[in-house]
This record gives structure tokens, sequence and C-alpha cells, in this order.
């Protein structure tokens, strides 16, 4: 068979001239020799994913905690009366950090019905059919569990700064 041999026999031509040499990204299709290499390329990759993935958790994060801090600002006098009406510190904190958890899931919740409809958009456009391949459950579980953990972690400053002001606040404006 053109330039590879059967069983015994050497590995086919491309893979021979490649060994040893950097392998231009240039479409052209380089055989996997070993399990060792395919699950050295697959940990290389679920590497770079997950680093891109924390970087953008962690923007996630400052995003709601500056969110939370500016409404925070915003709402200083009505969290303060709320205070001076009879509600507690720890109330105070729990009503800032629930709205933070919901934007992190509001916002995870959009993001995941935006990548499902382009992973069925845009599958089969590029390979002619989605076939048996859907949208994986356990990504939007993780998706929407990243989204109540930004908003759990970004919305705690918020909350404890909601939690110590001080009720004469009210009495300022």
């Amino acid at each position: 068979m053109g330039g590879s041999k059967r069983a015994g026999g050497k590995s086919d031509v491309l893979a021979r001239a490649t060994v040893g040499q950097a392998v231009p990204l240039t479409g052209a299709i380089v055989r996997v020799d070993t399990v060792d290499d395919l699950t050295s390329t697959l940990s290389m990759l679920r590497g770079i994913f997950f680093g891109v993935g924390a970087i953008t958790l962690t923007v996630g994060v400052i995003g709601v905690l500056n969110i939370g801090l500016a409404s925070l600002r915003e709402r200083a006098e009505e969290l303060a009366l709320r205070r001076a009406l009879g509600a507690r510190r720890l109330d105070v904190a729990i009503l800032v950090l629930a709205e933070s958890v919901l934007s992190g899931l509001l916002g995870a919740a959009t993001a995941i019905a935006g990548a499902t409809g382009l992973f069925y958009a845009l599958v089969p456009a590029l390979w002619g059919s989605a076939g048996n391949v859907g949208f994986p459950l356990s990504a939007g579980v993780a998706g929407l569990a990243a989204g109540a953990l930004a908003g759990l972690a970004g919305g705690a400053v918020p909350a404890l700064r909601a939690a110590r002001l001080p009720i004469a606040t009210v009495m300022r404006a």
C-alpha cells in the first residue's frame, strides 16, 4: 500500500519523514503512533482549556465584585434603612450575597444557552450532520456551578460591606 507496510512493517511515509522534526500546522493529518503520544497530547489540551477556563472564571469573579460594589454604593441608604427597620446584619449580607449568586447563575445560564445554540448550529454546518453527538449535560451543570461559585466569590466582599453599613447612613440623606 502506497508507502506503508502492513503488520510488522515500518510506520507510514509521513510519520517516518517527520520523526524528530517539528511538524507545521498545515492541515496535514499526522498519525499518532502510541497511546502515550495521544495521552500526552490530550493532557496538554486539557491543561490549556483548564487554564483558559480559570482565567475566564477569574474575570467573571472580578466583574461580579465590581458590580456588587457599585450596587452597594447606590443602595447604601436602602440597606441601612432595612437595618434601621429591624433587619439583622446577617439578613442584609444574605440579601446582597443572594443577588450576586443569582447574577452569576443568570450569566452562566445565558452562556450555556448561547453555547448550546452555537453547538447545534455549527456542528451540522461544519461536518454535515451532528449525528448522535449532543451538547454534554455535564458541561452545562459545571457551567452553572461555576457561575454560582463566581457569584459567591464575587459577592462576598460587597455582602460583608453591606452588613457593616452604619444605620446612621439613613440619617445623612
